[in-house]
């Protein structure tokens, strides 16, 4: 039976949005740069000669403060409600018992949301505002369909696979495996085009993309590795999730220097 986080989660939990203040405040002012580049045809071929890039900078200490807040008010809002026997190792997760609790699960995908955003923009800087967007809403959307309960996987998979009212079991089975398989997919294309995007000046920061696939890995087992998992076991694995994604956010905004990432207060240099 899995612990209930009152003691070292729920304070890590809390503590963590003290870390991303102390973060934003002693480290230098750190931004991405995101760029559209607008390609031009004369005569039906492409000329780079005249084309037009347009780009803006966007600083990072109020995005990294709003998901590391939403983080510990999704921590504040599990004790509660685990407190309240909505998060109980007794009640199964599915549709039903996610309904009951429907402003904690769409905290903790708004964390989930905000933390892919900053992690692809940053390692992908300066990055194509459309690449920077695929990315991390094919990863997201997709992580959650993962992440889905067994009877909700089992009812999508066999309808996208075109069964009847009165299908087997055994095709109910099949049509939810085609269905993950593809979710697999799409989770994958967005983790390729944030791989493409990543400059090749700075190929260290594919380990920002490593620790998010092996986070979002573990995230993904802790709600289909049983095929009926408690809302508490649920509840401990995004715990888990929200906590180590906000310390990796905020190590990774102290880790902003010019061999790893970008930072704005050094070299005064003006955007092109």
């Amino acid at each position: 039976m899995c612990p209930t986080p009152g003691g070292v989660a729920y304070g890590l939990g809390i503590s963590q949005l003290a870390i991303m203040f102390g973060v934003v405040w002693y480290f230098p002012l750190a931004s991405v740069q995101v760029f559209v580049y607008r390609p031009c045809v004369a005569n039906g071929t492409l000329t780079h000669a005249c084309g037009s890039t347009e780009s803006v900078r966007l600083m990072l200490p109020l995005p990294c403060l709003a998901v590391s807040a939403a983080a510990a008010a999704f921590v504040s809002s599990t004790h509660t409600l685990m407190d309240g026997g909505l998060l109980s190792d007794d009640s199964t997760y599915g549709a039903e018992a996610v309904a009951q609790a429907g402003l904690w699960d769409a905290m903790f995908w708004f964390v989930a949301a905000g933390a892919h955003a900053i992690a692809v923009l940053a390692a992908c800087s300066p990055v194509d505002g459309f690449a920077a967007f695929a990315a991390a809403y094919l990863m997201v959307h997709f992580l959650s369909q993962l992440c889905r309960s067994a009877d909700e996987r089992c009812a999508g998979g066999y309808q996208s696979a075109g069964g009847g009212g009165n299908g087997a079991g055994a095709g109910a089975g099949a049509g939810a495996m085609t269905a993950a398989n593809a979710n697999i997919l799409g989770y994958m294309a967005g983790v390729g085009i944030a791989v493409y995007s990543v400059p090749q000046q700075y190929s260290n920061r594919m380990v920002i993309v490593f620790l998010l696939v092996v986070m979002d890995y573990f995230l993904g087992v802790g709600h289909a590795w049983d095929r009926g998992p408690s809302m508490q076991t649920v509840a401990n694995c995004r715990l888990f999730w929200v906590c180590s994604a906000s310390l990796c956010l905020a190590a990774m905004y102290g880790a902003w220097r010019d061999d790893l990432l970008m930072p704005m207060a050094r070299g005064g240099e003006e955007d092109a």
